[in-house]
């Protein structure tokens, strides 16, 4: 029987190389779409067909176009789609294949960082009050009376027009109005509506993540974060698998299920949650997509590209597996960074040594697939040379 054919874009990405490598061991012909940078993905045993695409954060018309003739000359039955840009640019034209994540009202509903605190209240989940606004004079006043700090973030990560895609990632902690209102111009001077949030003091950070359908998850991951890049908060450079049964585990889990239903979504979503000084869980974010550090879950053996794919062709999914607790997770180049910003200094080391050991799982790296992570460090190398 002929492999069924998936197209997976964004061949620069952690995530897409973790997918490529999932979808390769489960049997799928997988294609590889990239827009010219360091496409790793491509070199990847796993990738059977490599693609040239236009950049998705260009025109929309040339990308749509060429997207549907490669779809039809080569037969692609579903795509994988994981950078936000990109995601931004089907969500305005919409592929001709069905796709993951699923695009339409609940994905938009999700995305909305403006309007993700209606979603929570109606599920019954903490969420950081939060004030939106594309004009500064509707929140001046507010955030001159606010108590900060405050967290200053775009209310879409990515936002597309016909031209271009506007991006937005990342938030800005500031401790004064003047600096608020800084960062509210510098995100609308890029054509994004900017949000002030309360930054809540954390005690713990926990990521989630569910394939979800017919009100069930038919897959349940937990894990906090041990160190993020920057230190004071951010990407995940190191990450422990935590219990999907018992706090904050499951409370994290049931607000982001809860907030799923509420927005109508079915399929692949991960949440950032916080734990307060006051032990309240707070769900701050979701992002329904496969997330960076996607290849920490498929290590552990929960199949969760595969599920995401086999839900949008509505075929039956893998049994439901469980995880070892307390798996531990390195992504090595984040750990570097998260080193360099931490001073270098004799405390940030020991932190290192301490939460590191030699059976924990390391990226990149992979010893059945070496050709990608080869290609990522000359190009690093490279680009140190270029720098001196």
């Amino acid at each position: 029987m002929a492999k069924r054919r998936i197209l997976l874009l964004d061949a620069s990405t952690r995530q897409a190389l973790s997918a490529c490598r999932a979808l390769g061991r489960a049997g799928y012909s997988v294609g590889v779409a990239g827009y010219g940078g360091l496409d790793v993905s491509r070199y990847s045993r796993y990738a059977a067909t490599y693609h040239r695409l236009p950049d998705p954060s260009g025109a929309a018309e040339a990308f749509r176009d060429a997207l549907a003739r490669l779809v039809a000359d080569h037969e692609y039955e579903a795509l994988v789609a994981s950078d936000d840009a990109t995601l931004a640019r089907l969500a305005s034209a919409p592929p001709p294949i069905p796709s993951s994540p699923r695009l339409g009202p609940a994905f938009d509903r999700l995305t909305d960082k403006g309007g993700l605190g209606a979603l929570c209240a109606d599920a019954g989940v903490y969420h950081p009050a939060t004030v939106a606004s594309g004009r500064i004079a509707d929140v001046r006043g507010h955030l001159e009376r606010a108590r900060y700090p405050l967290v200053v973030k775009a209310e879409r990560s990515a936002v597309a027009t016909n031209d271009d895609v506007r991006q937005g990632k990342g938030a800005s902690v500031v401790h004064s109005a003047t600096a608020a209102v800084e960062a509210f111009e510098a995100l609308r001077s890029r054509g994004l509506t900017p949000l002030a949030q309360e930054h809540i003091e954390r005690e713990e950070k926990v990521n989630v993540a569910v394939v979800r359908g017919g009100g069930r998850s038919q897959l349940r991951f937990a894990h906090r974060s041990l160190r993020d890049v920057p230190p004071s908060g951010g990407s995940a450079a190191a990450l422990e698998s935590i219990d999907p049964e018992r706090f904050p585990g499951a409370e994290a889990l049931t607000a982001l299920e809860r907030v799923c239903d509420a927005a109508g979504y079915e399929g692949l979503a991960q949440a950032e949650c916080i734990v307060s000084r006051d032990g309240r869980l707070f769900l701050i974010e979701v992002n329904p997509r496969l997330w960076a550090s996607v290849d920490f879950a498929e290590r552990l053996g929960l199949r969760v590209v595969e599920r995401a794919v086999t839900g949008v062709l509505r075929l039956p999914s893998p049994p439901q597996g469980s995880y070892q607790i307390g798996r531990r997770y390195h992504h090595v180049p984040s750990e570097w960074r998260w080193y360099r910003l931490s001073g270098p200094s004799r405390k940030a080391g020991i932190e290192l040594v301490r939460t590191t050991r030699p059976w924990d799982l390391f990226e990149p790296g992979n010893l059945l697939d070496p050709i990608p992570l080869a290609r990522y460090a000359a190009a690093m190398l490279r680009q140190g040379a270029g720098r001196r």
